[in-house]
């Protein structure tokens, strides 16, 4: 139903005696405008305080709480929209048929965030074709399989997805992933509801050819263009003090670097702290806005392979690092985290961060 239709139930409700306009005040006017069902909730809650229990148990007031019910169900617009349309089969037996989205509302922009920055670092948005011709659509996460806690701290925040496990000898590993549906009814709508998007340029390529293809309702994988927009809700900052501003950066940082920082301390005089990304002046920016954010002093070089990389050693910036990780909302699990406390471990047998940083003793 439109807005008009809204209107017309609370106009009917402004009809009520005595507190007809504090209902639709209520309505209009509260944090819990959510559902038909909250918001009834929380008008008859009002007639209970303020009026009288008695009123607030009579049969009319019932009445208009039932009524209440569904008729704002009908009319108030879907808390996390769905993009583009669900296929009829979506669900299937083995899923349960209908998701509650204000659940998902619960879960901290914060961690999803920090989401962000790991598959930026370490995910991958796959469209591909099936023997039909189809397009299917999946977002992987793949670690090694010692950071298996990572997936499964992920896994049970967002209560999404399923983990799969290789045991490959050469290289055993893990893999969350989410799929078409998934992204589609949940995900991509999480995003878009808090602003959140991917920096890295494969990744937001990647989405943004994800989301065209939702938004557009392309079933057929030969029907896809060779050129998408980006979504509006996503548009890069033009510099590193723009990445700096983004409301989410700090806890995307803290998925990224959880991907591709490398702590080491090979030698009993010096320790070091590495990050790299690739060859493009958005990346550029955004290794830049990391070197702000953690005050390194250090230039921007490119190695061997081409790729933008900081590499810093010296006190204060191995301090300004341990203060990060340690105070950073979410925090490292698995391999990661033995990584970091085997580093930690190094530098209080090298005196040069020994005698002049508070190394903490726990994590």
């Amino acid at each position: 139903m439109s807005l008009w239709g809204a209107t017309v139930i609370t106009n009917l409700l402004s009809a009520i005696p005595v507190f007809g306009p504090d209902l639709v005040e209520l309505i209009f006017y509260t944090d819990f405008f959510v559902s038909g069902t909250a918001t009834a909730l929380n008008l008859k809650f009002k007639i209970f305080t303020v009026y009288s229990p008695d009123l607030a148990r009579s049969e009319e007031i019932n009445n208009v709480f039932i009524y209440t019910i569904g008729a704002l169900n009908s009319v108030i617009l879907p808390i996390l929209p769905t993009i583009g349309t669900l296929s009829p089969h979506a669900y299937k037996k083995d899923i349960k048929k209908k998701i509650n989205k204000s659940d998902y509302l619960t879960i901290p922009p914060q961690f999803l965030s920090y989401l962000v920055g790991l598959i930026d670092g370490d995910g991958y948005l796959g469209v591909n074709s099936s023997a039909t011709g189809n397009i299917g659509i999946n977002l992987t996460i793949q670690l090694h399989l010692d950071d298996l806690s990572t997936l499964e701290y992920i896994h049970s925040v967002l209560k999404l997805g399923r983990i799969k496990i290789y045991k490959d000898q050469r290289s055993p590993n893990a893999r969350f992933i989410l799929n078409k549906t998934e992204l589609q009814d949940v995900f991509f709508p999480l995003l878009k509801y808090h602003s959140i998007f991917f920096l890295t340029e494969n990744r937001r390529s990647q989405f943004n050819l994800a989301m065209f293809i939702f938004e557009n309702n392309i079933k057929k994988f030969d029907q896809i263009p060779n050129y998408v927009e980006t979504p509006s809700f996503s548009i890069l900052p033009a510099n590193s003090l723009g990445y700096l501003n983004l409301p989410f950066f700090k806890n995307w940082v803290v998925g990224f670097t959880t991907s591709i920082y490398k702590p080491s301390a090979r030698t009993s005089y010096v320790a070091s702290f590495d990050i790299s990304q690739t060859n493009s002046s958005a990346e550029r920016e955004i290794i830049s806005a990391i070197c702000k954010y953690l005050s390194f002093t250090q230039k921007i070089h490119k190695d061997g392979t081409n790729n933008f990389k900081i590499k810093v050693s010296s006190i204060r910036s191995v301090e300004n690092v341990i203060r990060f990780i340690n105070n950073a909302p979410v925090k490292l699990q698995g391999h990661k985290k033995l990584q970091y406390l085997l580093w930690i471990k190094e530098l209080r047998n090298i005196p040069r961060y020994s005698t002049k940083i508070n190394i903490p003793d726990i994590y």
